[in-house]
C-alpha cells in the first residue's frame, strides 16, 4: 500500500471519527470556552471585591481619625461580615483596638471568624485574640463566679491539643492566666505541659 493510499484512508478515517463525533467535540469546546470565561470573570470578581474592601477598610480607618466612630464601627462590622482572609481580622483589630463594640457583641464576632472559611493559621491567632480578650475582661471584673475560665480553656484547648505554631503561645496564655488567678496547681500544669512540649 502506497504511502499516498495510507494518508488518504487515515484522513478519511479521522473524518469519519468527526462525523461520529461531533456532538461530543461541539459540547466539549462549548463546556471548555464557559469554563474559562467563567474562571476570568471570577477572578475579575474576586479583584474587585478585594479593591472595595480595601477601600472600606481605609474608609474605616480615616472615619476612626475623624472621631465619627459610630459610621467607622458600621463599615468594620461589615469588613467582618464579609469573612475576608485579610481584611476581616484587621477589621476585627480595629474594633477592639478601639473600644468601639460592647464586648458581648465582640465575643458573637470572634466565634462568627472562628467558625468561617478563613485559614486555619489564621483561625488559630483569631483563637487566641478571643482567650485574650477573655481574660482582659475575666481579671477586669475580678468575678469569682465568672464562667470566663473554662471558655478561655475551651477556646485555647484546640491549639493546645494541636501540632500548631502556636501552641507554646496557646499554653503560656493559659499557664499565665492561671498565675495571675492566683491557682498555682493549675499554672503549673501547663508549665509541665510547655515543658514536654519543648523536650
Amino acid at each position: 500500500m502506497s504511502e499516498d493510499t495510507l494518508n488518504k484512508e487515515k484522513e478519511s478515517l479521522f473524518i469519519l471519527f468527526l462525523k461520529k463525533n461531533k456532538k461530543v467535540l461541539i459540547s466539549l469546546i462549548i463546556i471548555s470556552s464557559i469554563t474559562v470565561f467563567g474562571v476570568l470573570f471570577f477572578n475579575e470578581y474576586k479583584k474587585k471585591q478585594n479593591i472595595l474592601i480595601s477601600e472600606k477598610f481605609n474608609n474605616a480607618i480615616i472615619l476612626l481619625e475623624l472621631k465619627s466612630t459610630n459610621e467607622a464601627k458600621k463599615k468594620l462590622l461589615e469588613i467582618i461580615e464579609e469573612k475576608h482572609t485579610f481584611y476581616s481580622p484587621l477589621a476585627l483589630n480595629l474594633l477592639i483596638d478601639n473600644n468601639i463594640e460592647n464586648d458581648d457583641k465582640i465575643i458573637i464576632v470572634l466565634d462568627e471568624l472562628i467558625n468561617s472559611r478563613i485559614e486555619n493559621e489564621k483561625k488559630e491567632l483569631i483563637r487566641i485574640k478571643k482567650a485574650l480578650f477573655l481574660m482582659k475582661e475575666d481579671l477586669q471584673y475580678n468575678d469569682k463566679n465568672s464562667t470566663k475560665e473554662k471558655l478561655i480553656l475551651d477556646t485555647l484547648k484546640p491549639i493546645i491539643n494541636s501540632n500548631s505554631i502556636w501552641k507554646n503561645s496557646a499554653t503560656k496564655i493559659m499557664r499565665d492566666y492561671y498565675l495571675i488567678s492566683n491557682q498555682k496547681n493549675k499554672a503549673k500544669e501547663f508549665e509541665e505541659l510547655l515543658f514536654n512540649f519543648n523536650k
